[in-house]
């Protein structure tokens, strides 16, 4: 008799503990500052954004909402790691968002940590498939782990989509380089070049190789001296006006030797130029010679990172609803997240095991 009163004192209370966990109170609706904040988000204003969202976070009583924004807004500029430490704090303090499993994949995808990033990307997309975003960080990841075929398959999903196109095709030509197939590189190359403004065409390539000719400068100052040798005493070979168009050749001692004309050369002190002009002027259009040049430098050092801007304008960012008595995708029962929880994380481990023993 005694043991049975002590098995039913037992489950009496587990129950008692279940329904306790089960009974927890949801998040309110998010405070002003966060709301604010997601208005400054929304518009791609992102230091008054984070500002906000950090003092949220780390106030008396810390916001969850904020924590997880604040990872969001950090994806947005490219700091990584401390998006995905926010992200998972956030995680650890009950916010359970379905957005929550985009943005950690974003994060793990640019820290190269591209069977984690699969992992939850592949997940996310299988509960949201109509979001192709998720296809193009996907099709990154999958080239990283150098898995060609899944990676075109999911780029090429992504090049349906018009603002995510350019980096598809950006992504596409680096995998066509790998493979040395020269054809179908410049295939994506050329539906790179036509697939965008240039404005969105140089948030994909990198800057540095932005344009295959040395960038050009103009000159400043009223009168500009262009002379034979890098010094004030050298002779005068011509004069320049305010606003010239020169490229630069060489730098020797603050001075810039530029092309005069079609058989002279000369040298111009830098202080008289600038790289800025005053003139309404049109940049170069982005030319094949240019991106595949910049292929080869990121075939030879991959950097998830090189997208962040574009990525940040191509991600909307999650809004909640400002009424709202929790927010969208929490739940009040605290025992059904932890299993939600617990099954992702045994999901990210068999992807993780499933990946290793798959790799060549």
């Amino acid at each position: 008799m005694y043991g049975k009163q002590r098995v039913w004192s037992v489950t009496l209370v587990a129950a008692v503990l279940v329904l306790a966990a089960c009974a927890t109170v949801p998040p309110g609706p998010p405070v002003p500052a966060v709301m604010r904040g997601i208005d400054h988000l929304m518009n791609h204003q992102y230091d008054p954004a984070l500002s906000l969202f950090h003092s949220a976070a780390n106030g008396p009583t810390p916001n969850p909402l904020a924590v997880f924004y604040e990872g969001v807004t950090l994806n947005r500029i490219g700091r990584f790691q401390e998006a995905l430490e926010r992200l998972d704090r956030a995680d650890e303090m009950g916010v359970d968002r379905p957005e929550l499993a985009f943005e950690r994949g974003w994060s793990l995808l640019g820290l190269k940590r591209w069977k984690e990033a699969i992992a939850r990307l592949e997940r996310y997309e299988r509960q949201h498939p109509e979001r192709t975003k998720t296809s193009e960080l996907l099709g990154r990841a999958y080239v990283g782990l150098w898995r060609p075929e899944k990676a075109e398959a999911k780029l090429k999903k992504a090049a349906r989509d018009p603002a995510l196109a350019p980096g598809a095709f950006f992504y596409l030509a680096t995998l066509e380089r790998s493979r040395n197939d020269t054809v179908a590189m410049r295939k994506y190359v050329d539906a790179l070049l036509a697939s965008a403004p240039e404005e969105r065409l140089r948030l994909v390539v990198p800057q540095r190789v932005a344009s295959a000719a040395p960038a050009p400068r103009y000159v400043k100052a009223p009168v500009a001296n262009v002379r034979e040798a890098p010094t004030v005493t050298s002779k005068i070979v011509t004069t320049l006006k305010s606003g010239t168009r020169i490229i630069t050749m060489g730098e020797k001692n603050g001075w810039y030797r530029i092309q005069v004309d079609d058989r002279r050369e000369g040298w111009i002190a830098g202080s008289l130029i600038t790289s800025v002009t005053t003139a309404v002027t049109v940049a170069p259009r982005l030319d094949a010679a240019a991106v595949e040049a910049s292929l080869g430098r990121f075939v030879l050092d991959p950097n998830p990172a090189l997208l962040a801007r574009f990525d940040a304008r191509t991600t909307p960012a999650p809004v909640v609803d400002q009424d709202a008595a929790a927010s969208p995708g929490e739940s009040s029962c605290q025992c059904l997240r932890t299993l939600r929880r617990f099954s992702a994380q045994v999901g990210d481990a068999l992807g993780r095991f499933w990946d290793t023993i798959t790799s060549p």
